[in-house]
């Protein structure tokens, strides 16, 4: 999900959108996780995406929270007009340093600094976005009927 989307620049969702394109789920999924926030200390804004929980809906796993694997084209979204990175790192799991496996890219999008993650999991304890309907079939988002 989304915090503060209102008080966004609309480049932001530009980014988002570009990250989206590059992003490829391994099975039925809608949605990704985004977020952003300013951090003038540094003068950049933070980018984030992860995977997103769904709710099973139907059959021996109704309710349980369950994720989609995906594939992220890095290399083709370096690519992209107005994107410039300078930097790239990946972190696996760590204790002490990182509660999640993520890759990080630190540049410039359409002049502005940023500092984008793509995080490998969901975010522990976030609330599933869309239902997997194994009844119909079908991908919805929560907490609409079919």
């Amino acid at each position: 999900m989304d915090r503060d989307s209102k008080d966004r620049p609309r480049w932001v969702q530009k980014l988002f959108t570009l990250i989206a394109k590059h992003w490829h789920h391994h099975g039925p999924c809608k949605s990704i996780h985004f977020d952003a926030r300013h951090t003038p200390e540094n003068e950049s804004w933070e980018v984030e995406a992860a995977p997103a929980f769904q709710e099973v809906f139907g059959g021996e796993q109704d309710g349980q929270h369950v994720w989609t694997g995906f594939i992220f084209e890095a290399g083709e979204f370096s690519r992209e007009t107005g994107l410039w990175l300078q930097d790239f790192a990946v972190a696996s799991q760590c204790t002490d340093c990182c509660p999640r496996p993520k890759m990080m890219m630190k540049g410039k999008f359409r002049g502005h600094n940023v500092f984008v993650t793509i995080r490998l999991e969901p975010e522990k304890g976030s609330a599933p976005t869309e239902l997997l309907d194994t009844i119909t079939k079908e991908v919805r988002p929560k907490g609409e009927t079919p």
